[in-house]
């Protein structure tokens, strides 16, 4: 595994951690944490799944000539994308539906009555 993937690895969890802490603010009723997070799930998992899929064909393509390779190269490079890039897309629709509904929860509580 190369210093890119890893890293990309490590931010792909982060990104999958942080709907989880946007989940638990929602149910502590923090609704500006909330949504702030959610925001942040929603808008970095599908740049982290798409960085995380090009370096995943980069890698395949600049291993070497022979084509056995290559190919074992793309095997590892799609199941780097499948394991851990495919994760940051589960946390984007519930960081979607949460920063929809802590917007509103939030606007309701600060509205003057």
């Amino acid at each position: 595994m190369t210093a890119p993937a890893l890293m990309l690895d490590i931010a792909c969890y982060g990104c999958a951690t942080i709907g989880g802490a946007a989940l638990v603010a929602f149910g502590l009723r923090r609704w500006h944490l909330a949504a702030a997070l959610g925001r942040t799930a929603t808008i970095a998992a599908p740049v982290l799944f798409a960085a995380a899929s090009v370096v995943g064909f980069v890698v395949a393509e600049r291993s070497g000539v022979d084509p056995t390779m290559k190919a074992t190269a793309l095997s590892k490079g799609i199941s780097e994308i499948l394991n851990c890039a495919a994760f940051t897309l589960v946390a984007t629709f519930p960081g979607a539906i949460i920063w929809r509904a802590a917007r509103r929860r939030a606007r309701a509580t600060t509205r003057p009555r």
